[in-house]
């Protein structure tokens, strides 16, 4: 069950895209329903700036930073494929700009890792 957070730069639409971009992303990672955890941020254009930009809150392409959270992350090939996966997503649907590029990172396994309660 892979916990997908995904901070969008620039204006927030409207909270029905969520479900959409759930239902995508849980699609294609091949996951079965409720499987997919997907958490939707949104971060203000003039909250954002690229080094060196001559107009820095108006970059030609706004980032889309994905974040994936696996028990047991895919490696190689596998990783490669997934990566490509969520990068298809956009631009589509109601949750993102047309003009944007997607960042997308792994974070380390979360299998084995214990939280005190």
């Amino acid at each position: 069950m892979p916990v997908i957070d995904v901070e969008i730069v620039g204006a927030a639409p409207p909270a029905a895209g969520v479900a959409a971009l759930a239902d995508a992303l849980g699609a294609a990672l091949d996951c079965p329903p409720g499987r997919a955890w997907v958490r939707l941020r949104y971060l203000a254009a003039d909250a954002y700036a690229e080094n060196a930009m001559a107009s820095p809150n108006a970059p030609a392409e706004l980032p889309i930073f994905v974040t994936v959270l696996h028990a047991r992350p895919p490696t190689g090939a596998a990783l490669d494929a997934e990566v490509e996966a969520i990068a298809r997503q956009w631009p589509r649907g109601p949750v993102a700009p047309s003009n944007s590029c997607t960042c997308c990172t792994h974070r380390r396994a979360w299998a084995g890792r214990h939280s005190a309660a």
